[in-house]
């Protein structure tokens, strides 16, 4: 995703999810994505599958895909 497409998508669902840590995979040296906490709050749990509805409904709507970091680090990028 372009700069401007994670600057979007960070403020949407920093306002979706307030308490969730929200940032960008430019940190890790891979441009293009998100990196999350949404497995240290709940909103994704890792060994049950489960990612909250809300954040499935937006990702659906935005082409867009979860992969796992690590049980509590979730990535976002473009599909």
């Amino acid at each position: 995703m372009t700069n401007a497409e994670q600057k979007k998508h960070k403020r949407n669902l920093g306002k979706l999810f307030p308490n969730s840590f929200i940032s960008t995979t430019q940190e890790f040296g891979q441009p293009g994505g998100l990196w999350t906490g949404f497995g240290e709050d709940g909103t994704v749990d890792y060994w049950s599958h489960y990612v909250a509805p809300k954040l499935q409904k937006y990702l659906d709507k935005h082409g867009l895909f979860l992969e796992p970091n690590d049980p509590g680090t979730y990535m976002i990028w473009k599909a």
